[in-house]
């Protein structure tokens, strides 16, 4: 496809102001070998949180590791619990977005191109939708739910070395960047964290999770239903999808919200209903926490990109 740059910002800012997301498929994509990588990092930054973080897009790469803190990171169309040690890669136009369901905490967060010129405009705002792909590089997006001590102090440095006016701190920027990429290479990114022995086991409770979501479910009896002791079984099953049961049956309550919105007008109160929820306005508190919107922006936006959202 030709490549033509935009002549202004106004996808970034579309994208500033909260407007639903543009088309985010990219119009062109690059590949670079992994020996070809020079990550140019833009931000690099020790910040408070992670907390809720409304649905965006980038128009860089960008590193976001956990210090402390937990919760999920939606990219795409995958979802993650995350917790202290955790890492994320979010590539530029992926929809994300996050939000907290534990203590809050510090994250590292670092914005970066993986070579000069790819792609050609410095600045990002003017960049069209695109996609830079490392052969036989990081998974992207990419996930890890722990990482080493040894790529933990690649980030610590890298943040530290961010602004300096010496040449060589910026090559050494490069370096740290470009070893704690070959570090990850080792490290198993995690697609879903699907364990089949578990699952099996698991089974009884996960039914009536899918077909009674609509009831009241307590851990003491989705235990009592795999034949386990509660404590258990709460082990068994955040081993299996990475986090509580309880944030797992309100996700899944959130997801059939999210088909209802998109599948007719129905009154948000029936919604709430067939979904477990106590009323209209439990839904939107939950909702709002999961999405970073009320379920009218989401089915407002849904609907004028004429798209099912999968997430």
């Amino acid at each position: 496809m030709r490549y033509s740059p935009p002549p202004d910002r106004r996808l970034s800012q579309q994208v500033s102001r909260g407007e639903p997301l543009p088309d985010c498929r990219p119009v062109r994509t690059w590949r670079i070998p992994l020996a070809g990588i020079h990550p140019q990092v833009r931000i690099a930054h020790h910040l408070p949180g992670p907390g809720a973080l409304a649905r965006r897009i980038i128009f860089d790469h960008e590193f976001i590791l956990s210090l402390d803190g937990e919760g999920e990171v939606f990219i795409g169309h995958g979802r993650h619990c995350y917790g202290p040690g955790s890492l994320v890669l979010i590539p530029p136009f992926t929809p994300h977005h996050q939000i907290r369901t534990g203590r809050p905490g510090d994250h590292i967060a670092v914005h970066f191109d993986w070579a000069p010129g790819l792609p050609p405009q410095r600045d990002p705002s003017r960049r069209p939708a695109h996609d830079v792909v490392v052969v036989d590089g990081l998974p992207s997006p990419g996930f890890w739910p722990q990482v080493g001590a040894d790529i933990l102090e690649h980030f610590r440095r890298v943040v530290a070395l961010q602004g300096s006016a010496d040449p060589a701190d910026r090559l050494r920027q490069i370096v740290h960047m470009q070893r704690l990429t070959l570090a990850l290479r080792h490290l198993v990114a995690s697609p879903d964290g699907s364990d089949p022995v578990l699952a099996q086991r698991l089974q009884p409770a996960l039914d009536l999770i899918h077909h009674r979501y609509d009831q009241p479910l307590m851990v003491t009896g989705l235990a009592r239903a795999c034949g386990l002791s509660r404590s258990r079984f709460a082990d068994c099953f955040r081993d299996w999808a990475g986090c509580p049961v309880a944030v797992y049956l309100r996700r899944y309550r959130i997801e059939r919200v999210r088909e209802l919105l998109l599948g007719d007008d129905r009154p948000l109160a029936d919604i709430a209903s067939a979904c477990g929820f106590a009323d209209a306005f439990h839904l939107s508190k939950v909702f709002h926490r999961f999405d970073g919107r009320s379920p009218s922006a989401f089915r407002a936006e849904a609907r004028s990109q004429g798209q099912v959202q999968a997430f």
